[in-house]
């Protein structure tokens, strides 16, 4: 109403609303309307990074399409001055990452981190959460690094790894379009109920007590060890097969040679 200047010097937040309504419904925003946005686009750095965030995150769950939200921060200006590592990533991941965009949930965290070349930088800069800005380290740690996606030792272990950035890696492996295998592979893991963690042994710290094993850095070593097994072959799993693997050597304070066959894990 009246002039759209005037109406964002009075509220720069406005600027994001007429995006993320553009976005949710296709709207074309009207040219004088456009040009006072970019003309008052340096207002944006007065807002307080929880309501840039709000903005960004309410954008992200009801646009048509992400990318086109994506644009429109980009050519008013908001990126280069709120999200400076979606820009860099967005300059080497080219039309793929912009297309694969659109295949992801609705899920700001995660397209955010998707997009950022730095999750944790923009998850910080927008005030997320701890637990939102830890998922978006775990999704840049891991999202270089994929397994052989037929094999399912190879996935195994890279389930093993990555943990609870699993289900998100894998939204990410099928919107770049090449995870449907991975994603496949993921399942049948998951299914068989293949140990992937400490926790899933068939047996505890307190069984390597009393089965011999020194109390100290050697419990630990010897859990770890034959994770490394089962995760090579799940069949070993059984408290029987595991306590006769870590079963120490006579007169020796460290794991028994089986569980250590493949050395110290890392």
């Amino acid at each position: 109403m009246g002039d759209p200047a005037q109406r964002f010097r009075e509220d720069y937040l406005r600027i994001l609303r007429a995006l993320r309504f553009a976005a949710r419904f296709g709207f074309q925003i009207d040219r004088d309307t456009w040009n006072a946005a970019t003309a008052n686009v340096e207002g944006l750095k007065q807002l307080s990074a929880e309501r840039v965030r709000d903005e960004w995150f309410k954008g992200i769950r009801m646009a048509r399409w992400p990318s086109g939200l994506l644009d429109l921060w980009r050519d008013v200006g908001a990126l280069d001055r709120w999200l400076p590592e979606i820009e860099k990533r967005e300059a080497r991941a080219g039309e793929r990452g912009t297309a694969a965009v659109d295949q992801l949930p609705p899920d700001p965290v995660l397209i955010t981190s998707y997009l950022s070349a730095d999750p944790v930088a923009t998850l910080t800069r927008l005030k997320c959460s701890n637990a939102e800005i830890e998922r978006g380290r775990r999704i840049a740690e891991h999202r270089k690094a994929w397994p052989e996606p037929v094999s399912e030792v190879s996935v195994r272990r890279w389930l093993a790894r990555v943990g609870p950035a699993a289900d998100d890696l894998l939204n990410l492996a099928e919107a770049e379009g090449w995870g449907d295998v991975l994603v496949e592979t993921a399942g049948q893991v998951g299914r068989s109920k293949a140990p992937l963690s400490l926790g899933h042994l068939a047996i505890t710290g307190d069984d390597l007590l009393k089965a011999g094993v020194p109390k100290g850095p050697a419990v630990g070593e010897t859990l770890r060890a034959l994770l490394d097994r089962v995760l090579d072959d799940p069949s070993l799993n059984t408290r029987d097969k595991l306590l006769a693997l870590a079963a120490p050597s006579p007169g020796s304070r460290v794991p028994g040679p089986e569980a250590r066959r493949r050395g110290k894990p890392k």
